[in-house]
């Protein structure tokens, strides 16, 4: 979304005046999904709207895909995007609005004051490259990076339009392949032979940026699209005139093949030096004023799901199991699609030269990792959940953190206004997402989400191979289907009385001691008393006597949730119960996020469920179940119910499954 300067272009006869409490008054710019706007909200402040295109608004499953995608970027980190702040998501027009960034896009900055050296190159590169993590963090891939959709704030880059397109992805072909087209030059040479996007995709368009705005011009330019496309594929990117301090970066950065490519944190740890996380504490208390309360509107973005990973195989061949009524669905046996002990496209093969300068191992779940020079690098998809606008930085800021011994010189030329804007700015804000442990600013205190997270698992259910059960698909209204993915949803339904369907994600036995995970869950049918939720520490077996797990369930009706421990042998213990959930929208179309920690904490186990953010039940277990303490740790699953009682099949539509390692129990 373009934003720029709050002056725009003069409306023309046909555009709207106002838009529910947005008076419009100006025209900012028009792209492939739709126009841009300036408005005024109801305070006078500034802001983006973006009007869909009738054409696409009018596609059933364009609309359908855009409301999940406007929800996915509520993920990112607010401070280096430009965060959604209203969507309209149903009804005409099709509508979303994001904070102004007022500022110059990247392309426009260096048409009019030529190519940028030194600190203000780099400053540059740190903000987007922290942008970067901040999105896969959240489960998202860009898809479209490009100078255009890099504004300079007066505090730093900021990456705006990021995984909006992929709704297009459900439109025609001649739709899509304009969406491919429009900006060869910083498309991936995996995107040109039609693979599917991913993180190490969003990589090669950074290297391709950077190199524009070191170079002038594209790495792989050229006078016609064909040749660009051909450039890409199978030439060697242009990069002579790039600062020497950043072209090795690039280079990596423009590998052909995607395995060979850095992460976004390891180009964010490469950049900066210093990951200590002594040194981030202290800037963050320095530098950083205390983030306010917490929005959650809808946002654009594109969730992801990693390739297959190569962990050990440790569960057997799908099977059924029912106990007593209660019906557990293992998942097969080959690591998931949505499975990653590192980021997509990664995950299979270490770099052939590991990156020079300070790097930081982290130590993620067990099993199945491969271990490159420096470490298994990070996780890719991360936390999730709103974060706050940073404050600006409280006084003076440091320049960009020098390289320890042996790492890259420092950069060369003078400061300019856009080191200012790029340079200053940018190296406070990004040390926020320095760490190689992601630091997740905890907006709601302590009663919120765990702040500590680091995303191991992420799956959208796009993929019908990913590995859950039910992969030939759910079949609405049969009575033989009871699981499967149906548009890009995972669907579970009940109909026994007193019956739980219990389905097992992918995995099994990989799962760490202290677990963060999520999932956005839709009501498709059930009477109010039916629940719906997730188990952690799962663990199943042929024998059902073994049977256990910890289960967060809400009522449909919004009147109830309960925490409770399973165990076959021992029968079903509460260990806390409410009479209200703070936070559900009980309404038709609503989807509500499910949030659950489960934690092993000295000798106990401490449970806590969230609901659209809000804290509704904590417990403790001081007998731990088997899960919670073997070494290779119980699994996680979704649960429908339906007590004893009249009322329809409960049916609920699953989205966005998210599994976090939290690094510090809190």
């Amino acid at each position: 979304m373009a934003n720029g300067t709050p002056r725009g272009n003069p409306l023309r006869p046909n555009d709207p005046r106002a838009l529910g409490p947005y008076r419009i008054t100006a025209r900012l710019g028009r792209g492939g999904m739709g126009t841009v706007y300036l408005a005024d909200d109801p305070q006078g402040h500034p802001v983006a709207v973006k009007i869909i295109n009738t054409e696409l608004a009018d596609d059933a499953a364009f609309r359908a895909r855009f409301q999940r995608e406007v929800r996915s970027a509520q993920r990112v980190a607010r401070f280096c995007t430009a965060p959604v702040i209203d969507a309209r998501l149903d009804g005409e027009p099709l509508f979303v609005v994001t904070e102004f960034v007022d500022g110059p896009n990247l392309a426009e900055a260096v048409q009019r004051d030529g190519v940028m050296r030194g600190a203000t190159l780099e400053g540059l590169a740190v903000g987007v490259a922290s942008a970067l993590v901040a999105i896969h963090n959240a489960g998202v891939i860009h898809r479209d990076l490009k100078p255009a959709n890099v504004l300079l704030s007066t505090v730093g880059p900021r990456v705006i339009d990021f995984g909006i397109a992929r709704a297009l992805d459900t439109v025609g072909d001649a739709t899509k392949t304009g969406q491919l087209l429009g900006t060869p030059a910083y498309l991936a040479p995996e995107l040109i032979a039609g693979g599917e996007p991913s993180p190490a995709s969003d990589i090669f368009s950074w290297g391709c940026l950077v190199a524009y705005a070191g170079e002038g011009s594209a790495p792989f330019d050229a006078p016609t699209v064909p040749a660009v496309l051909y450039n890409v594929a199978h030439s060697e990117p242009n990069l002579g005139r790039l600062d020497p301090a950043l072209r090795g970066l690039v280079e990596r950065a423009l590998s052909k093949d995607p395995l060979q490519r850095p992460s976004a944190q390891d180009v964010l740890n490469h950049l900066v030096g210093d990951t200590s996380p002594d040194t981030i504490n202290r800037t963050l208390a320095a530098g950083f004023a205390a983030p306010g309360p917490a929005q959650r509107p809808p946002a654009t973005g594109t969730a992801w799901t990693a390739p297959a990973g190569t962990a050990p195989q440790g569960r057997p061949a799908p099977v059924s199991e029912q106990p007593g009524t209660t019906e557990v669905v293992h998942a097969s046996a080959p690591e998931p699609a949505g499975r990653f002990a590192e980021p997509p496209a990664q995950a299979v093969l270490p770099p052939t030269h590991p990156m020079p300068g300070p790097q930081q191992s982290w130590q993620g779940p067990s099993g199945g990792q491969p271990t490159e020079a420096w470490g298994p690098r990070p996780p890719e998809a991360g936390p999730s959940g709103p974060n706050p606008a940073l404050g600006g930085p409280s006084g003076p800021q440091p320049p960009l953190p020098g390289p320890a011994a042996g790492g890259r010189p420092p950069g060369r030329g003078g400061a300019s206004r856009r080191t200012l804007l790029i340079g200053g700015g940018a190296v406070a804000l990004v040390l926020v997402l320095v760490a190689a442990a992601v630091l997740v600013m905890n907006p709601w205190g302590p009663s919120g989400p765990p702040q500590n997270r680091q995303s191991f698992y992420a799956d959208v259910f796009e993929d019908t191979d990913s590995d859950w059960p039910g992969s030939s698909g759910y079949e609405a209204g049969s009575a033989a289907s009871y699981y499967g993915y149906l548009d890009g949803r995972y669907y579970i339904r009940e109909e026994v009385d007193g019956g739980v369907q219990h389905v097992l994600s992918p995995g099994g036995g990989l799962f760490p001691k202290n677990l963060y995970m999520e999932v956005d869950a839709h009501v498709e049918a059930g009477p109010d008393y039916a629940e719906y939720g997730m188990s952690c520490f799962t663990m199943d077996s042929d024998d059902a006597e073994l049977e256990t797990r910890y289960e967060f369930l809400v009522r449909v009706d919004g009147q109830g949730a309960l925490i409770r421990r399973v165990s076959a042998a021992e029968g079903t213990t509460e260990l806390a119960t409410a009479t209200g959930v703070p936070g559900l929208d009980t309404t038709l179309e609503a989807s509500n996020l499910l949030q659950a920690a489960c934690e092993t904490v000295d000798s106990s186990v401490r449970l806590r469920l969230w609901v659209n953010d809000e804290p509704v039940l904590e417990a403790v277990d001081s007998e731990p179940l088997p899960g919670a303490t073997d070494p290779e740790g119980g699994g996680t699953g979704l649960l429908v119910t339906r007590s004893s009682g009249s009322g329809d099949d409960t049916i609920v539509a699953f989205d966005n499954y998210l599994l976090c390692t939290i690094e510090a129990a809190e």
